[in-house]
């Protein structure tokens, strides 16, 4: 489930000062269309993320199968302090949707379905299954919502079945809450019956060893010992663990870790026919009524005329991991980073990684901390309970130090920075809070959205 602005959760900010700990990798140069890879700007891009504690993650850049730049940069670990390295791992959740993609298209390669075979052929007892076909699933059209996962509840694959084909209100998804992709969830059980093997066995014959990913694989609980990184938020002390959601279901939903190299292993298997045919892959790209089959297809646009192959996965904006990857065939140039920690924009942050990869203007942001610290007697005026009239939203408002915190099941929880009195932002989503002179309400504003909110 492709997430919307209004459920991006609002965990981290820019208070206190930490330096980072950071962790170079191999730095070799890069030719890209005549151009060389600008490493020392790359490489001030990342330091200043995590010098001023705006981020932490790790990026790789591969030509032709070879990596040619690889860092890391934070930590995987804060208690005690473990560094990242261009080897930890991180978790990417819709990789998985993008992995069964690939799966249900060999298999429609393989004359063993095609894109309408209806899901009754192989689970005839699955409500509406006459009606809801393979391109259904894919393109998350068949009418199943996403479920909010019970913590705690293990399922055994017939029970999780059942769980999914239950009545689910819109609103059950929140900030935080796990999740399982119905659709996807579905297509696991077709790809395990046309294969005759498990669905991770599936996956690691017919993608992962094809690819030569070495470091994807499922993992129920991110594990710092497997060099696997555990997701932090900024709070007004610092960077500070994340809730980490452990799945304890039989599904891959949001149980993927992998590293930027696995990535663009992926990109350059993908694309060079490793996986499946340029034809079909053309078809997960354009897919159907504007529906690509290929998660996040970006094929020509404006600033990337190019042929450019690029998908996002975040675990969950509760959880602050999220994952980009980029490919152009013209130039076999493949770039991917991933992240556990962020305080800043991921998009303008990922935006500058593939600008200086290849080789567009971008002027590295200059960032700046407030000096503003607000009166006491202000901050605690500013508690309470607020809600939006307008489309029915909530937040609590609770101190935090000297700053404030918003929290909302549905929205999400952010760390306030303090700009003036009454005045704060929070710069990973670029908004501004200002509250009335008598702190009756605050007007949320970010990009062209404009919204008040009213003291219960």
């Amino acid at each position: 489930m492709r997430k919307s602005p209004s459920s991006q959760a609002f965990y981290l900010t820019v208070t206190s000062r930490w330096l980072l700990l950071l962790a170079g990798g191999a730095l070799l140069p890069l030719r890209a269309q005549g151009q060389s890879l600008n490493t020392a700007k790359l490489d001030s891009l990342l330091t200043s993320l995590a010098t001023n504690q705006k981020m932490m993650g790790s990026v790789a850049v591969m030509r032709a199968g070879q990596v040619v730049y690889s860092r890391a940069f934070g930590f995987a670990q804060l208690r005690p302090p473990l560094a990242a390295t261009p080897a930890t791992r991180y978790r990417v959740n819709y990789l998985h949707q993008l992995l069964t993609t690939i799966l249900t298209f060999q298999l429609v390669e393989e004359g063993k379905l095609t894109l309408n075979t209806p899901l009754a052929r192989f689970l005839p007892k699955f409500p509406r299954a006459a009606d809801i076909t393979i391109e259904h699933l894919l393109t998350e059209r068949s009418g199943l919502r996403a479920r909010a996962y019970p913590p705690g509840r293990p399922m055994t694959s017939a029970q999780l079945l059942d769980f999914i084909a239950e009545p689910v209100a819109p609103a059950e998804i929140f900030p935080g809450v796990p999740y399982v992709h119905a659709n996807y969830v579905l297509l696991e059980h077709v790809i395990a019956q046309l294969t005759k093997q498990t669905y991770a066995q599936a996956l690691q014959t017919r993608i992962l060893d094809r690819a030569g990913m070495h470091d994807t694989y499922f993992s129920r609980a991110p594990s710092p010992q497997q060099q696997e990184a555990l997701a932090f938020e900024k709070r007004a002390s610092g960077w500070q663990p994340s809730p980490n959601l452990n799945f304890a279901g039989p599904t891959g939903t949001g149980t993927f870790v992998s590293t930027p190299a696995d990535l663009n292993r992926l990109s350059e298997a993908l694309y060079g026919g490793r996986l499946v045919s340029a034809a079909h892959r053309q078809e997960m790209e354009q897919g159907h009524d504007g529906n690509p089959h290929l998660i996040g297809s970006s094929g020509q646009n404006g600033r990337w005329p190019q042929p450019l192959y690029s998908y996002q996965a975040d675990l969950s904006s509760a959880n602050d991991y999220s994952a980009m990857a980029s490919y152009s065939p013209t130039e076999k140039l493949s770039v991917a980073f991933c992240s556990n920690a962020r305080a800043y924009s991921i998009n303008q942050v990922w935006e500058g990684i593939r600008s200086i990869c290849f080789a567009k203007p971008y002027r590295l942001p200059v960032f700046t901390t407030s000096s503003y610290v607000p009166e006491s007697a202000d901050l605690d005026r500013c508690v309470g309970e607020y809600a939006s009239s307008m489309i029915g939203l909530f937040f609590s408002v609770k101190r935090e130090g000297n700053t404030l915190r918003l929290e909302s099941p549905r929205e999400g929880n952010m760390t306030l920075e303090p700009v003036s009195k009454g005045v704060f932002r929070y710069e990973e989503r670029g908004a501004r809070i200002e509250f009335a002179p008598d702190f009756s309400a605050f007007l949320y504003q970010q990009n062209r959205m404009n919204l008040a909110y009213f003291k219960r």
